[in-house]
């Protein structure tokens, strides 16, 4: 097998590791994988914790303390790939403090890094698993450049990729506010394109195998999610190498969730969209959402009660129809997108019946005050109006999922809640 090792940079979440080292130790030994966490906290709550860990015998668990401060934090990915290429390890894994995946995966990983590719691109929320090798850079930056921003979507080859970065390079190209929270893209694809004919592959996931145990935390409509999402993410793309030709289109591929009908009256409901803020990002509102470019212009100009009630409008005439009617109201999908939208209906005074996922292995029993079924099941016994919210790249795969459910007999309606 190939020496795997897996980085998990973390800052004061100690009960996250905990979780993390519960979860995975025992079959990462197994595996012959080993575990570096890279920890910059405050205290020593973390460090106890993974101490614990190491005097249980775990010989394949390491520990580093940060004493500098990391600004930007993203400085802390760089400083790690920088000390993992001085290793004898042939694949770095870096990934979230607050993700989990089972054996099954990382069987699957260790398997296909017998390939000896330079990159894995990992797709986590695929409904099987499957591989794919991308020959074209660009097809690579439209297919897979979203999908990396979340940290753990990417395996490197130590030797090939990772080792002889210009880090300073890098640093100076991207480590900028105006790239916050997306130099990692900008280094995958600067890198890429420096090597030649580089060997990409895309491995595919069934959901059940990756678990986010914080996506309920909180919503994201926070002060600075507009700049980063619009601003920094459109800045990252356009700093990439001129071998990258389809840049907007890579842009447009982005989880569209964030510039949504419901996300911006939200937005605007918090305080943190009006006029203003569409006049200073409305190049990237056009750029990357141009569907949307009119519509947020109206949610920006008129009041938020104005706004609620026109845009609003239609999914509470449904919804009241609905329960009329006897129907349940169920959101489809159990990730952080589900829980917005359920926190964004309690606030119009709407409470939803139920979560429904394809296969509950690997969701909540719960989120919130509401249970999570599967759908199949519970659709045979209950009439319901569904509200699809998931990611935009998996609204079209539930839809023929559900219309198959129809077809076998299931009485239901579904809406997706982002349209």
């Amino acid at each position: 097998m190939k020496r795997l090792c897996i980085c998990i940079p973390t800052y004061s979440r100690p009960e996250a590791i905990a979780q993390v080292l519960e979860t995975e130790l025992k079959f990462l030994k197994t595996n012959a994988v080993d575990l570096r966490v890279y920890d910059s906290s405050e205290d020593a709550e973390t460090e106890t914790v993974v101490r614990r860990y190491m005097g249980q015998g775990f010989e394949n668990l390491f520990y580093k303390k940060y004493t500098c401060d990391f600004d930007p934090k993203d400085r802390k990915f760089h400083a790690i790939y920088a000390e993992m290429a001085e290793t004898g390890y042939d694949y770095i894994w870096m990934i979230h403090d607050h993700t989990v995946f089972n054996e099954d995966a990382l069987r699957y990983i260790l398997g296909q890094l017998e390939g000896g590719a330079d990159l894995y691109a990992l797709k986590t929320q695929a409904s099987a698993y499957s591989v794919r090798t991308i020959s074209e850079l660009n097809d690579f930056l439209v297919q897979c450049a979203w999908m990396l921003n979340s940290l753990g979507a990417v395996i490197l080859n130590r030797a090939s990729f990772i080792k002889g970065t210009d880090w300073e390079k890098i640093a100076d190209k991207y480590l900028r506010p105006q790239n916050w929270n997306y130099s990692h893209i900008g280094y995958y694809f600067q890198r890429a394109a420096e090597l030649r004919n580089p060997g990409i592959v895309q491995l595919e996931f069934p959901r059940e195998c990756f678990l986010d145990f914080m996506r309920y935390q909180r919503p994201s409509w926070h002060r600075d999610m507009i700049r980063i999402c619009l601003e920094c993410w459109g800045n990252t793309l356009l700093s990439l190498p001129e071998v990258y030709t389809r840049k907007q289109e890579a842009m447009q591929m982005r989880d569209k969730w964030f510039l949504s009908t419901y996300s911006l009256l939200q937005f605007k409901h918090a305080g943190i969209f009006g006029l203003g803020t569409f006049a200073k990002y409305q190049k990237w509102i056009r750029m990357i959402m141009p569907e949307n470019y009119r519509q947020a212009f109206w949610i920006a100009v008129f009041p938020g009660w104005l706004t609620r009630r026109i845009y609003c409008g239609k999914l509470l005439s449904q919804i009241r129809r609905s329960r009329a009617e006897g129907r349940k109201l169920c959101l489809y999908g159990a990730g952080r997108h589900g829980f917005e939208c359920y926190t964004y209906l309690r606030e119009m005074g709407i409470s939803a019946d139920c979560f429904l996922v394809s296969n509950c292995e690997g969701n909540p029993e719960r989120i919130a005050e509401c249970e999570v079924f599967e759908a199949a099941e519970y659709l045979r016994t209950n009439r319901a109006l569904i509200i699809i919210t998931v990611l935009s790249s998996g609204v079209s795969e539930v839809s023929s999922y559900l219309d198959s459910l129809c077809e076998a007999g299931a009485d239901l309606r579904y809406i997706c809640f982002e349209s």
